[in-house]
């Protein structure tokens, strides 16, 4: 009987733990994305007005960006191989100097990030080919 009670319990922790990984991954991926359309909106509106104070907003966002990606590294490591999350945090500390230099591939590094995050977001919710 111990036993059974004792896999019961393996059994309802990892269901829990798989449920909070990707209720977690979500919930981060939302706010990693809404981050990277604020930094496209301030750094498009410097693009067109040279305004000092957009391109400052989007300076401080980056910064935000790229210290949320290394918390997002840091919580979903347990669960999320390497290479992903290595290729995420390189595009978010990339993304700071890329504004600095007023690049051109400022959108193609945006875009590069909300398709990484929502790749880890969506390799964590429990469909039957992420389990098979």
């Amino acid at each position: 009987m111990k036993r059974v009670v004792l896999s019961a319990l393996i059994i309802a922790f990892a269901c829990f733990y798989s449920a909070a990984s990707a209720h977690f991954a979500a919930a981060k991926s939302v706010e990693i994305t809404s981050l990277t359309f604020r930094i496209e909106d301030s750094y498009g509106s410097y693009s067109r007005t040279q305004n000092q104070s957009d391109f400052n907003t989007a300076l401080a966002l980056s910064e935000k960006l790229e210290r949320e990606a290394e918390k997002y590294e840091n919580a979903v490591s347990l669960f999320v191989r390497d290479e992903r999350l290595s290729t995420l945090e390189y595009s978010a500390a990339r993304l700071k100097h890329l504004i600095a230099s007023l690049s051109d591939e400022v959108s193609a590094e945006l875009e590069s990030v909300r398709e990484q995050v929502e790749t880890i977001a969506e390799s964590e919710i429990p469909y039957w080919y992420n389990i098979l």
